[in-house]
C-alpha cells in the first residue's frame, strides 16, 4: 500500500471527501502514486545480446516506421515504401532492424523491444539500405501468437512490427544447410493443412458474453436445405487421408435452435456434419467431424449448405460464425509459396516441393517464431519440372513428437503501402513523464485542433499529458490498437502519478473494423460490456467508456457496486472540423460573465404515464396506455426541483415542463373514458409534433437558452417518449433546429439509449449518431457535454431515491469540496459532479443487479474538467421581513427605528469573499454576522445586520472561487415614510 496522503496533500480529493464521512480514513483508498519500478528497462542495454528475444531489452536510439502484419507468414519490406513514411536515409545494411514491442507491466518505459532476426537484400551491394533494397521477416499474427480471446480481437489479428535501425549489427536469420547427405530417404507425401473461412457481414447485440464473437457471416438460417449455399476452396488434396471439419454457430435468441448442416462437394456427393442438432440460448456451438478420404474436392467447388429451425418459425435465429477444415496436402506451392510440416515424419526426413515459377528459391524453419533458420538450398537439389515449373528438395531431422513448420517460396509476401505508418516518438515517453493528471487521448489527425483546449486546462490547474493514440498503442500495446491499450495507460497514470481524468478525443464504434461495411470510423475505441438491464433477447453489448476509469471492481454481475476511480469523457468527433468546433465551443464555455442570466436557467421535462407496455386496437394505429408506474418520471423530476431549491439557489428559475400537462386528451380511444386510458399512438405523435406543439413549445425553450436540461422517460438512441416529443434520426432531426449559439445546455437523460454513440451500422438510411452525440456535437449551441446511458435502464422505482437526485445533489445542494473549506471548497466540475453521484447513489444499490452497474452503462460525452456554474453568487435579502429588489428602493412600513438586514448568498461553489458597504465606506465584519449555511464546502452564507435607520445605500459584495462577483444594492430613502 501507498501512503495517499502525501500524494493527496495540498490538493485533496472532492469526491472523497463530499461522499464519505471519514474523509481522512479515506484518503488511503485512493492510494498515493506507486512508483513504477526501473531496472534493465530504464535504460538502453550497454551491449546487445544476440539470439532470440532478449529480456528486459530496450533499443530506441533510431526513428521508427510501425508495419501492422495481419497474418502468419514471410514478408518482404521494400526500402521504399519505408522511405515515404519516415525511416531515414544512409542507414548502414548492418543497422537495419525490426523489433516488436512488449508491454512490461509496471515498468518504465512500459514497454521492451524484442528485435527479430530478418534478412536484408543489398539490391545494389553500396552496404546502404536504399532504394531498390528489402527486408525479409517472418511474423507471425499476433492473435495465433498471444492465443487471444474474441474480446482482444475486436480491433484485428494484426501482429505490429516495427522497423529501425541500432548502433551496432541488427539480428539476422541465421541458416544451416538444407541437406543433410542422407540417401534412400522417400519423400514425405502429404501434411496436415488447416484452413480457416470466417466473415463478419452480421452484428449481433446480444452475445452471451463479452467472449463471443458479435459480427457474424450469416444472420438467419431458413429450413429448407439450399441448392447452393457458401462455396470454399481447397487445394491439392491427398485423397488417401482423412480430414475434419469444424463448424461454428452462434445463437442469436436465447431460444431453442434445430440445425443442419451438409458438405458438398464438386461431384455433388453431400456428407453431414449436422443432423438435426438442438441446442438453446445465445452461446457458440462448435461441432467438429471426421471427413473421410475423398469427401473435399479440389479447387473452390466444396459448398457448406446450413439450414434450421425455431421453435415456432421455420428459419432460426442462428448465425455462421466461421468454419474450417484440416485436410492432407501435397507440398505443392501456391503462387510461389509454400507453408508446409513436417507432417507425422520423424528422424531423417525429406521433403520435395513442387509448384515454383522460378529456381531461386528460399525455404525457411519457423519451427520457432522467434528464432527462423534459412536453409541453404544446393542448386543441385532445385530441379525443373517443365516450363516455368520447379521443386526444390531438402532434408532435417525431426525429433519425434516435434512437428517441424517451414516456409518455401520464391518471392516473399508483399504489404500495401497503408500499412506502414510514421512512429511520431515524443520527446519524452508517456511512461516516462513524472506526473499528470488529466490524460487527453487524441489521435494524431486530431492533434491540430486540441491546442486551446490544452492551454485552457492548463491554466485552470491541471496538468495535462496529450497522449497521442497511436503513441499510447505503441508503449502500451505493441502497437496494435485496441481498448486496452488505452486501459493500461490510464492505470499507469493513476498509478503513478495519480491522475483524475481522462478526455477521449475521438468517436468510436462496436463494429471497430467496419466489418459490416456501413459503420463509421472507430477512431478511439470503446469497450463493451454486457449491460445489465436484460430484455426478452438477452442482455445488450453495450459501449462504456467509465471502464476505462475502473481500476478496482468493474464486473457489474458480481456483487460489488462499480464506481469509476477516474472521471472519463469523450469528444465523439469524427473530423478535424468537427474537433476544432468543439474545443472551441468547450474553452469558450468556460470564460463565464454576469451577464449570462441564461445560466440561471434550468429546464426539467419529463415524459407521461403512457407507453405501449400495453397494447389495444386504436384509430389510426397502436395505442398507448396509461401505466402507474409511469408517473415516477414526474415524480423525480419534482424531487429534483425540490433539491435545487434546498439549496438556496432562489435566482435560478426552475421550468418544469413535463409532457402530461401539454397533451391533455388528445387521441384518447375512447372518449367516454374519462381517465382516457389509452391514446391512439399516431394521432398524440402528430398532435406532438404538429406546429406550436410540444416539441416546438421545447425547442423554443432550448434555444432561450438555459444551463441544464434534465429529462426523465422512456427513450432510444433517436427519440424522446413514444409520442417523439424529439426525433433525431431517419426520420428527421431536431437538434439541427437548435440555435442556442453561446448558450450550450447539459444534457442528462435518463432512460435507455440516449448516448448510445457507438452503434455499428450507423450509416445507412440517415441513421447516424445517437440524440446525445448530436446535441453534443452542434458547432457553438446544442449541448455542451451529454450524460446518458448507452443501453437499456430500468423503470425507476422511488420518486425520492434515483440517480438523477444524487445527480443534482452533486451540482446544486452540496457539490463535491475538499477537506477544509479555507482551502478548496465546493466546486462543480462535469466528472466530479457525476463521480459524487455515483459514489453516493451506487452502493445503496448494490443488491439490485439492473442498477448496480450504472457507474458504467452511462457515458459521458463532453469534457469531464468542464466548469459547472450558476454564474456569480446570488443573493436574497429581506430588510425588516420584507423581501426587496436589487437597486430598487426600498420603503419601509410601519416606520421604524431600527433597520433589520438579513441576506442568504448562495452558489453552487465556493463563495471566496463577502463584504457590506454603505456610502460612508466598507462596514467592519465585526459590526455585523455571517454564518455558514452549508456543512461544507463554503457556498451558502448568511448575513445579518442591525444598524439605526438612515437614508442610506448598502451593498453586498461576494466573489466566487473563479472571481464571478456579485454587487446586490439596496436603496432606503427613508425620508419617504415620513
Amino acid at each position: 500500500m501507498r501512503s495517499g496522503r502525501q500524494a493527496l496533500a495540498g490538493r485533496g480529493e472532492p469526491v472523497l471527501d463530499a461522499a464519505v464521512l471519514n474523509h481522512e480514513q479515506a484518503l488511503a483508498w485512493r492510494e498515493a502514486a506507486r512508483p513504477a519500478r526501473r531496472g534493465a528497462l530504464g535504460a538502453a542495454p550497454s551491449g546487445r545480446v544476440p539470439g532470440p528475444a532478449r529480456a528486459n531489452a530496450f533499443d530506441e536510439d533510431f526513428p521508427e516506421v510501425r508495419v501492422r502484419i495481419d497474418t502468419t507468414g514471410v514478408y518482404e519490406l521494400a526500402y521504399d515504401d519505408l522511405f515515404n513514411v519516415g525511416y531515414p536515409a544512409g542507414i548502414k545494411i548492418d543497422q537495419v532492424s525490426v523489433h516488436r514491442h512488449e508491454f512490461a507491466e509496471g515498468a518504465i518505459p512500459s514497454y521492451q523491444t524484442v528485435e527479430l532476426a530478418i534478412d536484408v537484400d543489398d539490391a545494389d551491394h553500396d552496404t546502404f539500405f536504399g532504394s531498390g533494397d528489402r527486408i525479409i521477416v517472418y511474423a507471425q499474427n499476433w492473435a495465433e501468437r498471444a492465443r487471444a480471446s474474441v474480446a482482444q480481437r475486436v480491433w484485428g489479428d494484426a501482429e505490429c512490427v516495427f522497423v529501425t535501425a541500432v548502433a551496432g549489427t541488427g539480428r539476422r536469420i541465421p541458416s544451416r544447410p538444407g541437406w543433410r547427405d542422407q540417401t534412400g530417404l522417400t519423400p514425405l507425401a502429404s501434411y496436415p493443412w488447416r484452413q480457416h473461412w470466417e466473415k463478419d457481414y452480421v452484428y449481433s447485440g446480444f452475445p452471451a458474453d463479452t467472449l463471443t464473437d458479435q459480427l457474424h457471416w450469416t444472420g438467419i438460417t431458413g429450413f429448407s436445405p439450399p441448392a447452393e449455399s457458401l462455396s470454399f476452396e481447397t487445394n491439392h488434396l491427398d485423397v488417401t487421408r482423412p480430414g475434419s471439419f469444424t463448424l461454428s454457430l452462434v445463437g442469436r435468441n436465447p431460444s431453442s435452435h434445430t440445425e443442419w448442416a451438409q458438405i458438398r462437394n464438386g461431384p455433388g456427393a453431400l456428407f453431414d456434419v449436422m443432423v438435426g442438432v438442438a441446442w438453446l440460448g445465445l452461446g457458440t456451438l462448435n461441432t467438429t467431424v471426421t471427413l473421410p478420404p475423398g469427401t473435399l474436392s479440389e479447387g473452390n467447388v466444396n459448398h457448406l449448405r446450413l439450414w434450421g429451425q425455431g421453435t415456432t418459425s421455420t428459419y432460426d435465429y442462428v448465425g455462421l460464425d466461421s468454419f474450417e477444415a484440416t485436410y492432407w496436402r501435397a507440398y505443392r506451392a501456391l503462387f510461389d509459396y509454400l507453408p508446409c510440416n513436417s507432417a507425422d515424419g520423424s528422424g531423417e526426413i525429406q521433403i520435395h516441393a513442387t509448384g515454383f515459377s522460378d529456381p531461386a528459391m528460399q525455404v525457411y524453419d519457423v519451427s520457432d517464431s522467434l528464432n527462423p533458420v534459412r536453409l541453404t538450398i544446393d542448386p543441385a537439389h532445385v530441379q525443373s519440372q517443365g516450363p516455368f515449373e520447379y521443386s526444390v528438395d531438402f532434408q532435417d531431422l525431426v525429433v519425434p513428437g516435434q512437428t517441424h513448420r517451414y516456409v518455401a517460396f520464391r518471392y516473399p509476401k508483399g504489404l500495401p503501402p497503408e500499412v506502414m505508418t510514421r512512429v511520431n516518438r515524443p520527446q519524452t515517453r508517456l511512461s516516462e513523464r513524472g506526473a499528470g493528471d488529466y490524460l487527453m487521448i487524441v489521435p494524431e489527425a486530431f492533434l491540430p485542433a486540441v491546442g486551446p483546449l490544452v492551454t485552457k486546462r492548463q491554466e485552470e490547474g491541471l496538468d495535462v499529458v496529450v497522449a497521442p493514440f497511436e503513441t499510447v498503442c505503441d508503449e502500451f500495446n505493441g502497437g496494435r490498437k485496441s481498448s486496452y491499450a488505452i486501459k493500461r495507460f490510464a492505470r499507469f497514470a493513476f498509478e503513478n502519478w495519480d491522475a483524475r481524468w481522462v478526455l477521449l478525443v475521438g468517436d468510436g464504434n462496436l463494429d471497430p473494423l467496419n466489418r459490416t461495411g456501413d459503420s463509421s470510423p472507430d477512431w478511439i475505441p470503446v469497450q463493451r460490456i454486457l449491460g445489465p438491464v436484460g430484455i426478452v433477447n438477452g442482455n445488450e453489448a453495450v459501449p462504456s467508456d467509465p471502464w476505462y476509469g475502473c481500476m478496482g471492481a468493474c464486473d457489474i454481475s458480481g456483487p460489488s457496486p462499480a464506481v469509476p476511480d477516474l472521471y472519463v469523457g469523450r469528444l465523439p468527433v469524427q473530423t478535424l472540423q468537427e474537433t476544432q468546433d468543439l474545443v472551441r465551443k468547450l474553452v469558450d464555455y468556460d470564460v463565464v460573465s454576469n451577464d449570462q442570466t441564461w445560466r440561471n436557467q434550468l429546464l426539467l421535462s419529463a415524459d407521461d404515464d403512457y407507453s405501449d407496455a400495453s397494447l389495444q386496437p386504436g384509430g389510426g394505429g397502436p395505442a398507448i396506455c396509461r401505466q402507474s408506474s409511469e408517473q415516477v418520471f414526474r415524480g423525480i423530476s419534482e424531487t429534483v426541483a425540490a433539491t435545487i431549491d434546498s439549496a438556496g439557489l432562489r435566482r435560478t428559475e426552475v421550468d418544469r415542463f413535463y409532457l402530461a400537462d401539454l397533451l391533455g386528451r388528445i387521441g384518447c380511444t375512447d372518449p367516454q373514458d374519462r381517465n382516457c386510458t389509452c391514446r391512439d399512438l399516431f394521432t398524440v405523435q402528430g398532435a406532438t409534433r404538429g406546429q406550436g406543439g410540444p416539441t416546438d413549445q421545447l425547442v423554443n425553450r432550448l434555444n432561450a437558452g438555459c444551463l441544464w436540461w434534465n429529462f426523465q422517460g422512456h427513450a432510444n438512441a433517436g427519440q424522446l417518449t413514444h409520442e417523439e416529443w424529439i426525433v433525431d434520426d431517419d426520420r428527421g432531426d431536431d437538434t439541427q433546429r437548435l440555435i442556442n449559439d453561446g448558450k450550450p445546455f447539459l444534457f442528462s437523460a435518463f432512460s435507455c439509449h440516449a448516448n448510445a454513440f457507438a452503434r455499428p451500422n450507423d450509416v445507412p438510411f440517415g441513421l447516424g449518431p445517437a440524440l446525445g452525440e448530436d446535441l453534443v456535437l452542434r458547432p457553438r449551441g446544442g449541448a455542451i457535454a451529454s450524460w446518458a446511458s448507452s443501453g437499456f435502464e430500468i423503470l425507476p422505482g422511488s420518486s425520492t431515491s434515483h440517480i438523477n437526485v444524487s445527480l443534482a445533489e452533486a451540482m446544486f445542494s452540496d457539490p463535491p469540496h475538499t477537506a477544509s473549506f479555507d482551502g478548496q471548497g465546493a466546486r462543480v466540475l462535469l466528472g466530479e459532479a457525476i463521480g459524487l453521484a455515483i459514489a453516493r447513489y451506487v452502493p445503496g444499490v448494490a443488491f439490485n443487479q439492473n442498477e448496480r452497474g450504472i457507474g458504467l452503462t452511462y457515458q459521458l460525452l463532453g469534457d469531464p474538467a468542464t466548469r459547472f456554474s450558476l454564474g456569480p453568487p446570488q443573493a436574497i435579502v429581506t430588510a425588516n421581513g420584507d423581501t426587496v429588489i436589487n437597486d430598487r428602493p426600498v420603503a419601509l412600513a410601519p416606520p421604524r427605528d431600527t433597520l433589520h438586514l438579513e441576506a442568504d448568498l448562495a452558489s453552487n461553489v465556493r463563495i471566496d469573499a463577502i463584504s457590506l458597504e454603505s456610502i460612508t465606506g466598507t462596514i467592519p465584519p465585526t459590526d455585523y454576522t455571517l454564518t455558514l449555511a452549508d456543512t461544507s464546502g463554503g457556498h451558502r452564507y448568511h448575513l445579518s445586520y442591525t444598524t439605526p435607520v438612515r437614508s442610506l445605500r448598502y451593498t453586498i459584495h461576494a466573489q466566487d472561487r473563479y472571481g464571478l462577483k456579485s454587487d446586490f444594492n439596496l436603496l432606503f430613502p427613508f425620508f419617504s415614510q415620513l
